[in-house]
């Protein structure tokens, strides 16, 4: 069983490598479209530029709408997490914050004060022990393969190719009486490109998303050895969810947005995925 969410963590690997560096090129072709090969340049300059703005901020504060919860006050959570970060090789233990909503969620968040996991009050209260340390090895799992870095880099790439797009219809703009008098044609090509690119680059930045959420879940199986355990924390967040949404929309409920504009894959389907490696571990 490890051999095989080994393989499966390799070809998530694969499919995250190969989404970033389409990423890549769809900026660089964008960049040399517009540019030409001083597009090149640009690019580098605004990596430099991201790099250097991320640098001289460092990591965002704590948001003010967050409570900390204490290791006395949450001593059983603090526990599975301690009993989870000593299996990793994280040098910093994840504080927890609670975020005031109705809600069942988790997260995992960067911050100066260090690594946060934040959790809903039906989150930390409602499930068992064994979903929530379920739940919590998903965080630790991400932060453990660096997935808040990874995000930001694919966050950098998709800002530099929106922005060299914008700067391209600023200049279409502004020069559009002038290629008019003069008779002039505009390549159609770069028309699709300036439309297409920023929507792809957006696309493919959620592709990332949800392979890396996949991931998140093999890392917190090798943590936890307990499909079963996520299997139901997330078959009990669905539940909950719907039944808030079905409140909300009492009459007719809102039309759930396909897989490919979402940032989480669908949680049924990690569920039927979790509960089959559950039974291939019976075997």
């Amino acid at each position: 069983m490890a051999r095989r969410i080994e393989t499966q963590k390799f070809l998530l690997f694969l499919e995250s490598a190969l989404i970033v560096a389409i990423m890549v090129a769809l900026v660089v072709v964008v960049a040399l479209q517009v540019f030409g090969m001083m597009g090149i340049i640009f690019v580098l300059v605004g990596v430099l530029m991201l790099a250097f703005v991320s640098q001289s901020r460092g990591q965002p504060p704590i948001p003010d709408n967050l409570i900390a919860v204490s290791r006395d006050q949450g001593r059983h959570i603090y526990e599975i997490l301690d009993e989870l970060i000593s299996k990793t090789q994280l040098k910093q233990n994840p504080s927890v914050y609670l975020l005031a909503e109705d809600m069942m969620n988790a997260a995992t968040l960067e911050t100066r004060e260090g690594p946060i996991i934040v959790l809903t009050p039906s989150t930390a209260n409602k499930l068992n022990t064994r979903q929530l340390r379920g739940i919590l090895a998903h965080e630790v799992a991400h932060l453990e393969f660096r997935d808040t870095v990874l995000l930001k880099l694919t966050l950098s790439v998709h800002i530099i190719t929106q922005s060299i797009a914008n700067v391209a219809w600023f200049m279409l703009i502004l020069f559009f009486p002038l290629l008019i008098l003069s008779e002039g044609t505009f390549p159609l090509h770069l028309l699709l490109i300036l439309f297409g690119a920023p929507i792809a680059s957006v696309l493919l930045q959620l592709a990332f998303s949800r392979s890396r959420e996949l991931n998140a879940d093999l890392g917190a199986l090798e943590l936890t050895n307990d499909p079963e355990g996520l299997a139901d924390a997330l078959e009990r967040i669905d539940r909950v969810q719907s039944h808030t949404i079905s409140q909300l929309f009492p009459f007719k409920r809102p039309k759930q947005p396909g897989s490919i504009f979402r940032s989480h894959p669908d949680i049924p389907a990690r569920i039927k995925r979790l509960r089959k490696i559950a039974r291939e571990q019976k075997l």
